[in-house]
C-alpha cells in the first residue's frame, strides 16, 4: 500500500514539473505539431531586408569616413610627440624627431607622476639627436665671465627662436629666462623622447653633474630623479620580463584550453555528480556559519551574565554582528532548503539538460573551437576602430593661450592665441608669452565622425557575438531535433548554420545588434556627461545620472537574454527578428520557473567550471614562476625574473578567457537544447504521431514517454525471452 502511495505522488509530481503554465498567467498558444518539422528548416527566405540595407548603408557611410580618416589623417602625430608649442616632432617640426625636456627634475615631482603617465611643467622642444654627452651651465657661465670666446655656444640646446650666441644675453639670463637648458646629461631616444641613459641603464647620477651646483644656485641630487627613475625602470623590467617568460605564458595558456576541453568531456558523466555536491555544499555550509554566529552569541550572553565583560559599547557592537549574521544566514539557509525542497523536479530537469549539453558537444567537438572565429573577427573591429579613432584624432589644431601678459598690453591672460600673429604683433616689446595648453580643438564634423566610428564599433562587436550564438544554436538544433542520435544528426551542422545565418539572417542578426548597440551608445555618452561634470553636478543631477544608468544597464541585460533567445528561435525555424522573440518570450514566460531554475544552476555550474580552470593552471604556474619547483632544473633553464607576478598575471586573464570561451559553447548548447525541450513538449505528445525528440532521462524527468516505442521495445523483450526459453528446451532435448 505505501509503495502504491508512493508512485502515485511520484506521477502527480511528474505531471506538475511537465505543465509549468497551468497556474501562470496567458503567454499566448501553445505551440502545434506540425508534421513536417524534422529540424533546423532548410527552405528558408531572407528576414528582416530592410535592416540588412540599413546596415549596408550604415558600412557604406563608415567607409566614405574611413576613407576621409586615412587620407587626411597622420599618425606621425602619435607615434612623435609634442613640444611646449604643441608642435609634432618631425612633423611640424621638420628633421627633428626626439623630444627634448629642459629640466627633468620637474618630470619627478610628485604632482607630475599620476599611474604611469608623466607630465613635465618645463619647456621642452624638439631635436635632431639626443645629447652625447654631459652639460653644466654653471661650467659655461664660468667660462663666459673668464673668456665669452671659450663658451661652447654648440653644446647649448635653446628654444626654436633663440641664438644662444647672437642673443646678447650671458648664459645665465639665457637659463633664468629659460631660454635655453642649464643642463643635461648623455641621453638615448626612448619612446620618442631624449631620456638620461643612467635611467635607462639603471645606473647612478654622473658624478660631473650630480651634488654641483647649477644655475639659479640649485643642486640636481639622485633624489630629485628617484621616482622618474623607478618608473621606467619599473617598465623596463616588465618589458624584460615578458620577453624572457613568453614561452611560459604560452605553455599556461595551452594548459588552460586542454583543461577546460578534459573538464567539458568529463562533465558528460560528473555534471549531475558535481551540481549535488555544490549544492549540499553550500547548505552545510550555511548550517555551520549559522551555528557559528549563534554560538558566538549566546557566549557572550553567558559571558555577561557572569560579569566577565568590561568593555560594554565592543559587547553590545559584537552582540548585534553575531545576531545580525545569524539570522540572515539562518533566513537563506532556510530559503535555500525550501527552494531545494519544492524545485527538485526542476532542477534534476536543469542537470539532465546540462548533462544532454554535454553529450551534444561530444558528438560535435569541433564547436569548441568555434569561438576563436568569433574572436578574430572582434580584433579585427577593435582594431578597425582603433586605427580610425587615431587618424580622425590626428585632424586637429593645437590650442595656445597667452601667459604672462602685463595689464596695458591689450590681451587677457588665458584667452587664446595664434603663435605667428601674436608674436608679430608682441613678441618684441613684452614678456608675454603664446603657449600650447596641451589640448586640441576638432571641427564638428571630426566629432560627428568619432561618434559615428564609436556606434559602429558598438554595432559591429554585438553583430559578431549575434553572428556566433547564431551559428552554434543552429548546430545545436540539429542534434536535439535528430530522433535517432548519433544517426539522424545532420552532416557537418556547424557549417550548414553558419551558411544560412550569413546567407538569410543577416538582416536579423544587424537588427538584434542594432538595439544592444543602441543602448551601449547611449551608456557611454551618460558616462561621458558624467565624468565631464564631475565635481560640479549636485545630489539630484548625480542621482539622476546613476538611475539612468541603471535603467540602461539593466534593459541592456534583457535585451542581451531576449536576443540569445530569438536568434535559436530564428536559427530553427527562420522567421523575422520580431516575430522569433515574441515566439520565444512567451514560450519561456509558460515556463518561467524552469527558466530560472536553468539558468541559476547552469550560470553556477560553468562559474566554478571556469575557476576550476584558473586554479588548475595557475598553483602549478606560480610554484614553477617563484622558483620552488626544482624538477625541471635538468630540462628547462627557469629565466630570473624581476616580477613574477607579471607573468602570472597575464596567465591568469588568458586562462579565464580562454575557459570562458569554452565554456561560452557549453552555455549555448544548454540554453539551445532547453529551447528545443520546451517545444519538444508542447508540439508532441508521446503518440506514434507525435514522438518526443528528447532523450529517455528527460522524458524519465518529466514523467513523459514514446508510447510506440515503449510497446515496441516490451515486446522485443518478450520476444527475445521466448526465444531464450526456447533455446534452453532445446539444448535440454539434445
Amino acid at each position: 500500500m505505501g509503495k502504491k502511495n508512493n508512485e502515485v505522488e511520484d506521477i502527480s509530481d511528474r505531471e506538475s514539473i511537465s505543465s509549468d503554465d497551468e497556474d501562470k498567467p496567458y503567454y499566448g498558444e501553445p505551440l502545434t505539431y506540425d508534421p513536417s518539422f524534422k529540424g533546423p528548416i532548410k527552405n528558408r527566405s531572407c528576414t528582416d531586408v530592410i535592416c540588412c540595407l540599413i546596415f549596408v548603408a550604415f558600412c557604406v557611410g563608415l567607409g566614405f569616413i574611413a576613407y576621409y580618416a586615412y587620407t587626411s589623417g597622420d599618425l606621425e602625430k602619435f607615434v612623435y610627440k609634442a613640444d611646449s608649442l604643441g608642435q609634432i616632432c618631425h612633423v611640424d617640426v621638420e628633421n627633428k624627431r626626439y623630444l627634448f625636456y629642459f629640466d627633468y627634475r620637474t618630470c619627478s615631482s610628485n604632482d607630475s607622476l599620476t599611474g604611469f603617465e608623466v607630465t613635465c611643467n618645463t619647456p621642452q622642444v624638439c631635436v635632431e639627436q639626443c645629447p652625447t654627452e654631459n652639460f653644466n651651465g654653471n661650467d659655461q657661465q664660468s667660462m663666459y665671465l673668464t673668456n665669452p670666446t671659450n663658451v661652447r655656444w654648440d653644446l647649448f640646446i635653446c628654444k626654436y627662436n633663440v641664438n644662444p650666441e647672437t642673443s646678447g644675453k650671458e648664459p645665465k639670463e639665457l637659463f633664468e629666462d629659460e631660454d635655453c637648458a642649464s643642463y643635461y646629461v648623455e641621453s638615448s631616444k626612448y619612446n620618442g623622447r631624449c631620456v638620461p641613459d643612467f635611467i635607462l641603464q639603471g645606473s647612478s647620477v654622473p658624478a660631473d653633474i650630480v651634488n654641483t651646483t647649477l644655475p639659479n644656485n640649485q643642486t640636481l641630487t639622485e633624489e630629485d630623479l628617484d621616482a622618474l627613475d623607478s618608473l621606467i625602470a619599473v617598465g623596463n623590467q616588465i618589458a624584460s620580463d615578458l620577453q624572457d617568460s613568453w614561452w611560459i605564458i604560452l605553455i599556461g595558456l595551452g594548459i588552460a584550453a586542454i583543461v577546460a576541453f578534459v573538464i567539458i568531456i568529463l562533465m558528460r558523466w560528473l555534471a549531475k555528480l558535481m551540481i549535488w555536491i555544490i549544492i549540499f555544499g553550500v547548505l552545510i555550509l550555511l548550517a555551520l556559519t549559522t551555528s557559528y554566529c549563534f554560538v558566538n552569541y549566546f557566549n557572550l550572553l553567558e559571558a555577561e551574565e557572569n560579569g566577565q565583560i568590561t568593555d560594554y559599547e565592543t559587547y553590545d557592537t559584537m552582540l548585534g554582528v553575531w545576531l545580525g549574521f545569524g539570522i540572515t544566514l539562518g533566513v537563506l539557509f532556510l530559503i535555500f532548503f525550501l527552494l531545494i525542497i519544492f524545485l527538485r523536479k526542476r532542477i534534476q530537469l536543469a542537470i539532465e539538460l546540462i548533462a544532454e549539453a554535454s553529450r551534444a558537444i561530444g558528438y560535435m567537438l569541433y564547436t569548441l573551437f568555434w569561438p576563436l572565429i568569433p574572436f578574430v573577427l572582434q580584433l579585427a573591429v577593435l582594431g578597425f576602430w582603433a586605427s580610425m579613432t587615431l587618424f580622425l584624432a590626428t585632424i586637429s589644431v593645437p590650442i595656445y593661450y597667452v601667459e604672462d601678459a602685463e595689464p596695458n598690453l591689450g590681451v587677457n591672460n588665458g584667452s587664446e592665441c595664434i603663435p605667428e600673429d601674436f608674436y608679430a604683433l608682441y613678441g618684441n616689446t613684452s614678456n608675454a608669452v603664446c603657449v600650447w595648453g596641451g589640448s586640441y580643438y576638432w571641427e564638428w564634423t571630426i566629432w560627428t565622425y568619432q561618434f559615428y566610428n564609436l556606434f559602429a564599433l558598438f554595432w559591429f562587436l554585438n553583430l559578431v557575438i549575434a553572428f556566433g550564438e547564431m551559428s552554434l544554436a543552429g548546430a545545436f538544433a540539429g542534434y536535439y531535433w535528430a530522433f535517432t542520435k548519433p544517426d539522424d544528426i545532420p552532416s557537418i551542422p556547424l557549417i550548414r548554420s553558419v551558411w544560412r545565418s550569413l546567407r538569410y539572417h543577416l538582416g536579423s542578426l544587424a537588427f538584434g545588434s542594432f538595439l544592444i548597440a543602441v543602448l551601449q551608445f547611449v551608456r557611454s555618452i551618460l558616462e561621458g556627461l558624467e565624468k565631464k561634470f564631475k565635481g560640479a553636478e549636485n545630489p539630484i543631477s548625480k542621482f539622476f545620472f546613476k538611475c539612468l544608468k541603471c535603467c540602461f544597464w539593466c534593459l541592456e541585460k534583457f535585451l542581451r537574454w531576449l536576443n540569445r533567445n530569438a536568434y535559436i528561435e530564428i536559427a530553427v525555424y527562420g522567421k523575422n527578428f520580431c516575430s522569433s522573440a515574441k515566439t520565444v518570450f512567451f514560450l519561456l514566460m509558460r515556463n518561467i520557473v524552469r527558466a530560472a531554475v536553468l539558468d541559476g544552476v547552469t550560470s553556477f555550474l560553468l562559474f566554478l567550471a571556469k575557476m576550476t580552470v584558473v586554479l588548475i593552471v595557475i598553483i602549478p604556474a606560480f610554484y614553477f614562476l617563484s622558483g620552488q619547483v626544482t624538477v625541471t632544473d635538468n630540462v628547462v633553464v627557469m629565466p630570473d625574473l624581476n616580477y613574477a607576478w607579471v607573468p602570472l598575471l597575464l596567465i591568469i586573464i588568458g586562462s579565464y578567457v580562454i575557459a570562458s570561451a569554452f565554456f561560452g559553447v557549453y552555455d549555448m548548447a544548454v540554453d539551445t537544447l532547453f529551447i528545443c525541450f520546451l517545444e519538444d513538449c508542447e508540439r508532441h505528445d508521446g503518440s506514434p504521431e507525435k514522438p518526443y525528440y528528447m532523450s529517455k532521462n528527460l522524458m524519465n524527468i518529466c514523467g513523459k514517454n514514446n508510447k510506440e516505442m515503449e510497446k515496441a521495445i516490451k515486446q522485443a523483450e518478450k520476444e527475445a525471452k521466448k526465444k531464450e526459453k526456447e533455446q534452453k528446451k532445446k539444448n535440454k532435448n539434445k
